[in-house]
């Protein structure tokens, strides 16, 4: 195949690739041997009106021009075949879709800093397009690509990428028969879904690009039972590994924010402070500043293009002010022509008219007499040459109108000669005018310094009237020369005068020589000021650019945090209401909590019942027995007597009656004593969790307060110290402890007083009282840091008789300050339990005390195996969380219980939503996952986080998430998970309709019954049977109602 472009004629070689337009062929121009892909566009299967805007949106590629966006050269049409053939760059090193194969294939990840390093050539191709004013093609305007995908980026020499495939998609895309099938894996959320869309959605796009780049798979696929456009929606994906950067994975997460307006722009992601160190910030300045340079070219050369389009002009106008003369002269000859015309079509209307005179006369002088025949004849004459003057007329006649024909001809080319000619300036005037526009902004931008140049204009003419005047002496000077050489030609005496007078003349000259330097100087002057000028003009374009994208910037900004405030406002409403719902749930666990011990003494009455009934029915049995011997003897010794015989029988059988119902009465009282016991310790054992988990964490942070008051044993210096006194004469006391075992260096810490620690710390430094508390706690305490960092050195390692030392009660008590002060010095210690000070920290919610202790304490436990971060995650605190999560984010306490669980149970949503992607999953020592635990707590909202990650999961024993939900009626997270885990069962068979049954909870059986009503337990019973066995009237009526 050859297809005939304006650079020569392409011989196509191979197909290289297909698209969701045509065949890409690699091809050779035959002139010149340079090899080109080609891309096939069959038209055939679409719309004209899609036609039209498929060659408009052709046309606009060969604008685009940019380092990192394919070259698009030129296209051509073939009508008849209805193809379309464009003709681009060919990169022989494949796109970016065979790159994350090749790593795939090999099993290896792609280093960061190639994934940041092609990152950033993506975003500067975006920014490009997205930006209205390009260089080259203002007229573009912004370019919305809609289809970033793997195979639309190309790799070329060096690493280089380029975005192509540009807007075709949107036009071809419409046409269901050529869906490209990878797009809606990368499609933006507001796409799917129809909405209007900016650009904007090819961030999204660009997102999931980079997140394949990190884990060589799509983040987004659909699963079994959802569709794509789901999992999209729900923004559910594997998080990227801990192998790569926070800065990339924040980033990337920002990117695929379902909102648009959440999504950073092109601009704002190439802000981030990674491009700058990688240099990519110092190539967007060059390529902008060449991008100035280009437009200043453009400028000039537009200027002159625009001078060459006025002389043009003015050209047109005087062939068209020609043109219009000769159409005068053309139309005045024609009104000439026509008046001869008119003149001689008269003129032989006259000879026709004495023709008709002349035979009518002739005929009546024929009827009238034969003798006229020589009047005839002659008049027969006149008649012919009368003919023949008219025959020579009407052929003047017809010259005359063949002429008019050319003259109309040639009236009408020259009208549309100048119909053409008003096209063309009415075109050159309307570009004269966008010309004339765009002059006038530049103009505007230089009339800042006009001024300057005005003053400076002033200035030199200041320095030209000096000069003038400078002349003028000089002409005055000159002319006093003279007088004087007459007077000394005439007078000797006079020479003495006359040297004066050079003299004052020479002075003079060299007035005027500094003047002409002056001169020459504001001149040199004048031309800095000008270059100055210039290169200020270039400044401020670039300032302005720069105060518009600050000013955009800052409007961002700003919404952003507007947004941030109002969602802060919705969280703490949110959390109110989770308040008052915990209040709820611990008043109704403290009611159950106190019915347990009377179903217990229920329980045990029922037993000994049980036990007696089993007793009597033993006894009855073994008189059972005995009648049974005496039967049988008195059947040996009278069979003559059958009517005793058979009342025996009849007693017998009566007997056997009742002992197989007492028989049943126990077996169904067996199996509701062991119900009863499993529902009550398995709801004792979640309460007392609970419970222990609130109190747990409190009680570490509640250290006692330190105080010192005054005693009747303290000494005088022990006062002095209080009272801030002078401590002359009072030194003997040093080292005397009052009856708590405190001392005078003590109380100076306590009170501040820096001077009595300095003279106390030599004698009393070390000291402890009776519970192990030195002066530095006391410090520490009053957060006194002048004396801190006067006794840390003698006093620091020491610890309290509970293990306590001075930087954990300053991490306790949140003094940063003091933390960094003591942090080298006590960092690592702990308490016989295991608590630090980093975890302390954690629970005063301190973010500037956990980072200054994470190096040193990160990674100590209690010795249950609570870290600081499962402190910190029952605080919900974020900023502590995110600071102790890359450290800490693994570990589990003794129990398996992970961060995501305690954030689960104590319903903290922003923490739960951090830690569900890498923490999902998870189960305990008892087999129990977040999601069962929120729902047992019944915290909706975290529910709906973990539903697409951990609902189906089930205990050991059967037991799932929505089976805790159903036995405490929490019905929005039943309606949650009903979807994956309705018709569950244990393994005893038991369904959560038939805990929500147990537990009368009308709710939630209305929400079950649809789907579980009819499943049986093992031992064949549906929900109904078990409320009939309960007793309960009502849910047996409404099981009833809803089942028929």
């Amino acid at each position: 195949m050859k297809v005939a472009f304006k650079c020569g004629t392409a011989e196509s070689l191979e197909m290289c690739g297909r698209g969701l337009f045509g065949k890409i062929n690699r091809v050779r121009i035959q002139e010149t041997e340079e090899v080109y892909a080609c891309m096939e566009i069959d038209y055939s299967i679409i719309s004209t009106e899609e036609r039209i805007r498929l060659k408009r949106e052709i046309e606009i590629l060969p604008h685009l021009v940019h380092k990192h966006v394919v070259r698009y050269l030129e296209s051509v049409y073939d009508h008849e075949a209805k193809m379309s053939y464009l003709l681009m760059e060919h990169f022989t090193l494949g796109d970016l879709a065979d790159v994350i194969r090749s790593y795939r294939k090999e099993h290896t990840r792609i280093e960061e800093d190639r994934i940041w390093r092609i990152f950033a050539q993506l975003l500067i191709a975006m920014e490009y397009c997205h930006s209205v004013r390009k260089p080259n093609a203002i007229h573009v305007g912004s370019i919305v690509h809609r289809n970033i995908i793997p195979s639309n980026i190309f790799v070329g020499e060096g690493d280089l990428i380029k975005l192509g495939y540009f807007s075709l998609h949107q036009v071809l895309g419409s046409n269901s028969l050529i869906r490209d099938a990878e797009s809606p894996f990368y499609t933006a959320p507001e796409i799917l879904q129809q909405l209007p869309y900016t650009e904007k959605a090819d961030v999204w796009s660009l997102g999931c690009v980079v997140y394949e780049l990190c884990t060589l798979r799509r983040p987004f696929i659909e699963l079994e039972g959802e569709s794509l456009v789901d999992v999209i929606m729900h923004n559910s994906y594997e998080p990227i590994m801990n192998e790569y950067s926070q800065e990339l994975r924040d980033t990337v997460s920002l990117m695929l924010s379902i909102d648009p307006n959440a999504r950073p722009s092109a601009a704002d992601l190439l802000g981030l402070p990674k491009f700058g160190a990688i240099g990519v910030h110092k190539t967007i300045l060059d390529a902008q500043s060449r991008d100035i340079d280009i437009l200043i070219t453009d400028i000039k050369s537009k200027d002159l293009s625009l001078k060459k389009a006025a002389a043009d002009i003015s050209e047109l106008h005087n062939q068209v002010e020609t043109l219009k003369k000769e159409a005068i002269d053309a139309k005045g000859i024609n009104s000439a022509m026509e008046l001869q015309l008119q003149s001689t079509t008269e003129a032989l209307q006259r000879v026709e008219e004495e023709n008709r005179k002349l035979v009518k006369s002739y005929e009546e002088e024929v009827r009238a007499s034969n003798e006229r025949q020589l009047k005839i004849k002659e008049q027969t004459e006149q008649i012919d040459s009368l003919a023949s003057t008219l025959e020579s007329l009407n052929g003047i006649l017809v010259a005359h109108e063949e002429e008019i024909k050319v003259l109309n001809k040639n009236l009408d080319d020259k009208a549309r000669d100048i119909s053409t000619l008003e096209r063309k300036i009415s075109s050159l005037l309307v570009d004269k005018d966008a010309q004339q526009a765009a002059i006038t902004n530049f103009e505007c931008l230089l009339s800042s310094k006009d001024a300057e140049l005005g003053e400076l204009r002033d200035e030199s003419e200041a320095l030209r009237c000096q000069v003038s005047s400078l002349k003028e002496e000089k002409v005055k000077m000159c002319l006093e020369i003279e007088e004087l050489s007459v007077q000394v030609a005439r007078v000797s005496e006079q020479e003495t005068q006359i040297e004066a007078l050079s003299d004052k003349v020479a002075s003079l000259k060299e007035s005027v020589a500094s003047g002409k330097r002056k001169v020459c100087e504001a001149r040199h002057c004048n031309d800095t000021l000008t270059l100055d000028l210039n290169q200020t003009r270039q400044q401020l374009v670039a300032v302005g650019s720069e105060k518009t994208r600050i000013s955009e910037k800052y409007t961002t900004l700003t919404a952003q945090y507007e947004a941030t405030l109002d969602e802060n406002a919705c969280l703490a409403a949110k959390l109110k209401s989770y308040e008052s719902l915990m209040a709820d749930q611990k008043a109704r666990l403290r009611e159950w909590g106190a019915l347990i011990p009377e179903l217990n003494e229920k329980i045990y009455l029922m037993t000994l019942q049980l036990r007696e009934k089993a007793q009597e029915c033993e006894g009855k049995a073994l008189e059972i027995s005995k009648l049974t011997e005496t039967v049988d003897a008195l059947t040996t010794e009278l069979g003559h007597t059958s009517s005793e015989l058979h009342s025996f029988m009849t007693a017998n059988q009566v007997i056997m009656q009742e002992k197989d119902k007492c028989t049943a009465a126990l077996e169904e009282a067996e199996r509701q004593l062991g119900l009863e016991k499993s529902k009550s310790t398995w709801r004792s054992h979640n309460n007392a969790q609970s419970k222990h988990l609130l109190n747990k964490y409190k009680e570490y942070i509640q250290i006692p307060k330190l105080v010192i008051k005054c005693n009747p044993g303290d000494t005088p210096l022990m006062l002095a110290v209080t009272k801030n006194q002078s401590l002359k004469g009072l030194l003997a006391y040093a080292g005397v402890q009052d009856q708590y075992g405190r001392t005078a260096l003590m109380r100076a810490a306590y009170h501040n007083n820096v001077p009595a620690v300095r003279l106390l710390v030599a004698t009393e430094g070390g000291l402890q009282d009776t519970d192990g508390n030195t002066a530095l706690m006391f410090a520490v305490e009053r957060e006194n840091h002048a004396c801190v960092s006067i006794l840390a050195g003698v006093e620091a390692n020491r610890l309290t008789s509970t293990g306590l030392s001075a930087l954990m009660r300053a991490a306790c008590n949140g003094s940063p300050q003091i933390v960094e002060l003591l942090c080298s010095l006590e960092g690592g210690l702990a308490t016989p339990e295991g608590l630090t000070a980093l975890m302390l920290a954690a629970l005063a919610e301190d973010a500037k005390s956990v980072s200054i202790l994470l190096k040193r304490e990160c990674g100590m436990l209690l010795l249950d195996g609570t870290s600081a971060l499962l402190m910190a995650t029952s605080t919900g605190n974020m900023n502590v969380i995110r600071q102790l999560f890359y450290s800490e984010g693994r570990i589990r306490d003794a129990s398996g219980r992970t961060p995501l669980m305690v954030a689960a149970e104590m319903g903290h949503l922003e923490a739960a939503r951090f830690l569900a992607p890498t923490q999902t999953g998870a189960v305990t020592t008892d087999g129990e996952t977040a999601l069962m635990i929120a729902s047992f707590h019944g915290h909706a909202e975290v529910a709906r986080i973990l539903y697409y990650r951990e609902a189906g999961i089930t205990r050991p024993d059967g037991w799932t998430a929505m089976m805790y939900a159903a036995s405490f009626g929490h019905c929005s997270i039943i309606e949650t998970l009903l979807r994956r885990e309705g018709k569950l069962c244990t393994d005893c068979g038991q369904t959560a309709l038939m805990n929500a049954v147990a537990n009368n909870q009308f709710e939630a059986v209305r929400l079950l019954v649809s789907a579980e009503g009819t499943i049986k337990d093992a031992s064949g019973k549906t929900a109904l049977d078990q409320a009939i066995e309960l007793n309960n009237a009502d849910m047996v009526a409404f099981l009833t109602t809803s089942l028929a």
